[in-house]
């Protein structure tokens, strides 16, 4: 039975739907806070969580899920550059671990959101978003119909501050 490598965007209910113990599917890539959330919710083999860092890209094999060692594939092979795909956490800021993955491949740029909360600086030139820019894109729109209006996060703080006192 082939495996599928799984990409957590965070660790909502929503997201974790069919993770558990006995979890051997494939690989689960999160971000660190994420992986240790689900380390101690579900239990999974450690071995099968793999952590990435905000920001800094790892490299896969498409046909094993295994990691290409190195930043950056320098193999004069075709076919085995065709193989790799680059991903990418971009800080997702949702909930403290939420990430976007950004794929590439040498044919594709994808970017899926997972459920994310989109701020002025997300969108400037300089952002890590931007490295999106002209891609496909994966979103979660669960609440994007106009009838859900949330605070603003300084908002929401401001109102629990109000309620603790």
């Amino acid at each position: 039975e082939e495996e599928l490598d799984l990409f957590l965007s965070h660790m909502h209910a929503d997201h974790t739907q069919g993770l558990h113990s006995e979890w051997d599917e494939g690989m689960i890539y999160c971000s660190q806070v994420s992986r240790s959330l689900l380390l101690d919710k579900f239990d999974v083999d450690p071995v099968r969580v793999v952590a990435m860092e905000i920001g800094v890209p790892k490299l896969l094999r498409l046909d094993t899920g295994k990691e290409v060692m190195g930043r950056e594939d320098n193999s004069e092979d075709e076919s085995s550059r065709r193989n790799v795909v680059k991903v990418t956490c971009i800080d997702a800021n949702h909930c403290p671990g939420a990430v976007m993955f950004y794929f590439e491949t040498q044919d594709i740029r994808l970017l899926h959101t997972g459920d994310f909360r989109l701020s002025p600086a997300m969108i400037r030139e300089d952002s890590p978003l931007a490295m999106a820019r002209d891609c496909h894109l994966v979103v979660d729109n669960t609440y994007c119909d106009p009838k859900h209006t949330f605070p603003s996060q300084q908002e929401a703080g401001q109102r629990i501050l109000e309620l603790v006192r």
